[in-house]
């Protein structure tokens, strides 16, 4: 073709990290919404085969996700609680329970789909409802494990077990009615 080069030249630069998609655990009241924090994740120290350090990748703000690609399992309710958490009452339908009729569970954020901004996005889950929508829904009680599929985007997946393997999805353990939330909720009356 004619072309030919005297020397290498740099044609451009890209930053590439080894990284993954992190789920934080959450608890709070089951009277009020849940949020589930989502970090995309750099490996920032490696010591032998292994990374000993992950930083927030505050570089990522096109990540993201849906309601499609969450999914719950292992429900687990107090053994004494009249209103357990259930897959009866508490799924991801991406409608509001409160207001729509036939509905049980509810995956909402300021924006859909969710896009991590400077590494980090937020899920809310709306209260677990038992005998919605609006007031005649009682809240529920109990834990549920929060499972985001990344098939779409393999190179985010991790090595949440013993396994070693970097394929598995992350997940996070979410827990409504605990007696400690992470909010100070105040009313004030005149």
């Amino acid at each position: 073709d004619g072309v030919t080069l005297s020397s290498a030249a740099s044609l451009g630069t890209s930053l590439q990290r080894f990284g993954i998609l992190r789920l934080d655990n959450a608890y709070g009241s089951e009277l009020l919404p849940l949020r589930v924090t989502a970090r995309t994740m750099y490996c920032a120290s490696v010591v032998g085969a292994a990374c000993t350090q992950w930083r927030t990748n505050t570089d990522d703000s096109c990540t993201s996700f849906t309601a499609a690609d969450g999914s719950l399992a292992n429900y687990q309710a107090p053994a004494a609680v009249t209103n357990p958490l259930a897959a009866t009452n508490f799924r991801i339908t991406g409608t509001n329970p409160n207001t729509a009729a036939g509905t049980t569970g509810n995956w909402t954020a300021a924006a859909n789909p969710v896009t991590a901004n400077s590494g980090s996005g937020t899920i809310i889950l709306s209260k677990p409802c038992i005998g919605g929508p609006g007031a005649a829904c009682t809240s529920a009680v109990g834990s549920v494990d929060l499972t985001l599929d990344l098939t779409a985007t393999p190179w985010l997946e991790g090595s949440w077990t013993s396994a070693g393997a970097w394929d598995q999805n992350p997940t996070a353990r979410l827990r409504f009615g605990s007696p400690k939330a992470p909010y100070i909720y105040l009313r004030e009356r005149y």
